[in-house]
C-alpha cells in the first residue's frame, strides 16, 4: 500500500496493514533482539488508538516488554477515533494509563503541541535509554482533520472541530506561535515559509500530475496458468 513506507538504511519499519500487529514482532521482537545480542539503542513503535489499543497485540506486546524490561518506547497517536468510533465507545481507560497495569511508567500530552510533544517523549527516551526500568508509554492526544480514507466521509459522525489552516488548535499554527514567542523565528520568517512551502507543494503536484497514467493490461495479454 502507498503508506507502507520504509528506509531499512536507517532501522525504520513500516506498520502492516492490520492494526497492532507491528507491536510483538517487530518492536517488542527487535528490542529483545537488541537486548539478547547486547546492541545499544531503543525501539520506538507508534500505534493508533482506533483498534490497536484494543487488540491481544498490544496487550501481549505491553506485558511482554515490561516483564523482560525491553528498551521500547510505546506512542499511542490518539486522534480519538476509529474511522467512525469515537474513543469513549472503544475503552473505558485512557490509553496512557493502561501503562499502569504492566508496571510501566505512561503519560498523556496534546499531540498537536509539538513542543510540548517533544518534551514528553525526549523525556521518555532518556527513561527507556537508560535501562532503569524498561518499556514507557506515551499518549499524544491529536485530532484527524480529514477523512480516514477516500471512502470515509467525516461529516457523518462528527463535526469538523479543528479546520486546517484556519483553526488555533492546528498542530501548524500552533507551532508557529510557539516558535514565534520563544523567538526562534519571526512573524515575517514565517509568513516567507509559508510561501515558499505553498510554492514548493504546488510546484511538485503540477509536476506529478502530468505523470502518464499506468497501462493496463487487456485480458489477450495475460497468460493463464490453467491447466
Amino acid at each position: 500500500m502507498p503508506s507502507h513506507l520504509m528506509a531499512t538504511e536507517g532501522n525504520f519499519f513500516s506498520v502492516p496493514s492490520p492494526v497492532g500487529t507491528n507491536l510483538p514482532p517487530l518492536a517488542v521482537g527487535s528490542a529483545y533482539a537488541r537486548r539478547y545480542r547486547k546492541l545499544p539503542g531503543i525501539v520506538a513503535a507508534t500505534f493508533g488508538d482506533g483498534g490497536a489499543s484494543s487488540t491481544p497485540d498490544f496487550h501481549a506486546a505491553m506485558n511482554f516488554a515490561s516483564v523482560y524490561n525491553l528498551p521500547v518506547l510505546f506512542v499511542c497517536e490518539n486522534n480519538r477515533w476509529a474511522i467512525s468510533l469515537p474513543y469513549e465507545k472503544q475503552s473505558k481507560v485512557e490509553v496512557w494509563k493502561k501503562a499502569e497495569a504492566y508496571g510501566m511508567p505512561g503519560a498523556k500530552v496534546d499531540g498537536n503541541d509539538f513542543i510540548r510533544t517533544y518534551r514528553v517523549c525526549r523525556e521518555a527516551v532518556e527513561y527507556v535509554r537508560s535501562g532503569r526500568g524498561g518499556p514507557y508509554l506515551v499518549e499524544a492526544v491529536s485530532y484527524r482533520m480529514g477523512p480516514h480514507s477516500t471512502s470515509d466521509d467525516p461529516s457523518k459522525y462528527r463535526d469538523n472541530a479543528i479546520e486546517e489552516g484556519g483553526s488555533d488548535q492546528d498542530p501548524l499554527v500552533i507551532a508557529e506561535k510557539s516558535l514565534i514567542a520563544l523567538g526562534y523565528i519571526t512573524k515575517e520568517k514565517s509568513e516567507k515559509l509559508w510561501e515558499e512551502a505553498k510554492k514548493l507543494v504546488d510546484s511538485r503536484f503540477e509536476e506529478l500530475e502530468k505523470v502518464p497514467a499506468p497501462q493496463s493490461r487487456g485480458r489477450s495479454s495475460m497468460t493463464s496458468t490453467r491447466r
